[in-house]
């Protein structure tokens, strides 16, 4: 079952708590997304467009041009795709790792699926 989690003011900025765990996307500024949707079941990182362009990230895209299908089955379009840090911590441990996200044109409640 995916967790659904806001932020809240004792996170850091970029962060979801499910409970277990924060989930950090860093960013060089300091723009606030407020929504992730934490699915352990999903085989790709999502980032909206219009959530990517908040964060104001000027990392390299990558050019992508394979079909994605959402839930209803209908192709969404994929963008590009971006690798960003990604801190997972659980205290007093801490994770960082380096996650490919796709760059998906389409509006949705979430800026992002993990």
């Amino acid at each position: 079952m995916p967790t659904v989690a806001s932020l809240s003011a004792t996170p850091p900025k970029f962060c979801v708590y499910t409970g277990l765990e924060y989930i950090t996307l860093r960013s060089a500024r300091t723009n606030e997304l407020e929504w992730m949707l934490v699915d352990d079941g999903s085989t790709v990182n999502i980032l909206f467009d219009y959530a990517f362009d908040q964060m104001d990230v000027d990392h390299e895209l990558m050019a992508i041009s394979e079909p994605l299908l959402d839930f209803t089955g209908d192709s969404l379009i994929l963008r590009e795709r971006i690798t960003l840090a990604v801190d997972f911590r659980e205290s007093p441990c801490h994770l960082k790792k380096f996650m490919e996200f796709l760059l998906v044109d389409t509006r949705s409640a979430y800026h992002g699926v993990l």
